[in-house]
């Protein structure tokens, strides 16, 4: 079920990129070409203009390799040295899918921290159904990513769409329906409601 919304996401993503905004920076980071992406910024990269788009492309990238069953450890180091670096954690595809929504999901615990403490949005919603990070998080099955969202002030109630028939879907509700016991109790202990 994980590896069938990686690839519906990667769909998505992929139908509404960014604006061709064609960088070195981009392009480094995309490649998880992590040597490359450390000189460019020491050597001044523009990380105002690009070093967003650098963020949210690698974290595409990610996902687009784990969903291939590739290495992505290089994307997700380029998400982290950017953001470290001062790359806006908060830029986003069209549909409003983020980086942190995609750390999220592929259960990358010090790239969410990393985002979270650059200022990443830890409430934007995406524009197809509403999902958060926190729910892509109960997806991703990381009760740890959870624990994070949630200390970072995560609406437990938010809901997503659901069917499109008014039956939005809470964190809670996801959890429980995926049988993650353990992200459903740190989910009721925060306060969360289905």
């Amino acid at each position: 079920m994980k590896k069938l919304l990686i690839l519906a996401v990667l769909l998505f993503c992929s139908q509404t990129a960014l604006a061709d905004i064609n960088s070195d920076l981009v392009e480094a980071a995309t490649a998880g070409e992590t040597d490359t992406l450390n000189t460019l910024i020491s050597d001044g990269a523009d990380l105002k203009s690009a070093g967003g788009p650098a963020v949210i492309s690698a974290a595409f990238a990610a996902l687009e390799h784990q969903g291939n069953g590739e290495p992505f450890d290089k994307q997700v180091e380029a998400v982290q040295i950017l953001v470290n670096a001062g790359a806006d954690a908060n830029t986003h595809f069209d549909n409003g899918i983020t980086a942190l929504m995609l750390m999220a999901i592929l259960g990358q615990a010090d790239a969410v921290r990393d985002l979270l403490a650059a200022g990443a949005d830890v409430n934007a919603a995406n524009n197809a159904d509403g999902g958060t990070a926190l729910i892509f998080a109960v997806y991703g099955g990381s009760t740890e990513i959870v624990s994070e969202l949630i200390a970072a002030g995560a609406d437990l109630d938010a809901k997503d769409a659901g069917t499109g028939n008014g039956d939005g879907r809470t964190a809670l509700s996801y959890a429980e329906e995926k049988s993650h016991a353990e992200i459903t109790a740190v989910l009721k202990q925060a306060g969360a409601t289905p």
